[in-house]
């Protein structure tokens, strides 16, 4: 079994378990839209948050830890485009 079985947006092999690729580009682009609502001031930091913690605890069960790095570093948090990590 070389191409794994995909399952809850995952692709599970017998010895590790990859998050589709295209759910790491979804999160991105949701991402990108959190953080423009939120600099316009149409949706607080807690619900930002909220959203970046359930998509990172959902990727923690697979070898996502460079594809969270990556995601999560590119982004700007403050509403003056300072960079925060």
């Amino acid at each position: 079994m070389t191409e794994g079985i995909p399952f809850l947006g995952f692709v599970v092999h017998p010895r590790k378990r990859r998050l589709k690729q295209r759910k790491g580009h979804h999160f991105a682009r949701r991402l990108r839209q959190l953080l423009t609502e939120y600099r316009a001031g149409n949706l607080q930091l807690s619900q930002v948050n909220a959203a970046v913690q359930g998509w990172a605890n959902h990727a923690r069960y697979g070898n996502t830890v460079g594809l969270r790095k990556a995601v999560l570093s590119r982004t700007l948090l403050g509403k003056g485009g300072e960079r925060r990590c």
